[in-house]
């Protein structure tokens, strides 16, 4: 897998994601993978929400433009940030660490 990133003030964005999947697009009924996520970021009709689950350190050094950090640990805290309208679909990412 490859990604592009670029550095904005000091903080690396991902701008790009290229990668070789070999899995279905939806991997069960609550699991995405790369390559259907790309094509839902790309598509500008969807209305996706990501939210970055990792450590707000984490999220500052890299992320995918337009996520959102809401680090698992302090969720409940966060649910402001989650959007109003539910008709959103919503992506979680993280590093796989617990």
């Amino acid at each position: 897998m490859e990604i592009e990133y670029l550095k904005e003030d000091g903080v690396l964005l991902a701008v790009g994601i290229e990668a070789t999947i070999k899995a279905p697009a939806v991997l069960s009924s609550n699991q995405v993978n790369a390559r259907a996520l790309a094509d839902l970021l790309s598509d500008k009709t969807a209305e996706v929400v990501l939210i970055d689950a990792r450590s707000a350190s984490s999220f500052k050094q890299e992320h995918i433009p337009g996520a959102i950090s809401i680090y698992t640990g302090a969720f409940d805290k966060n649910i402001d940030k989650l959007p109003a309208k539910k008709d959103h679909l919503i992506v979680y990412y993280c590093d796989g660490t617990a």
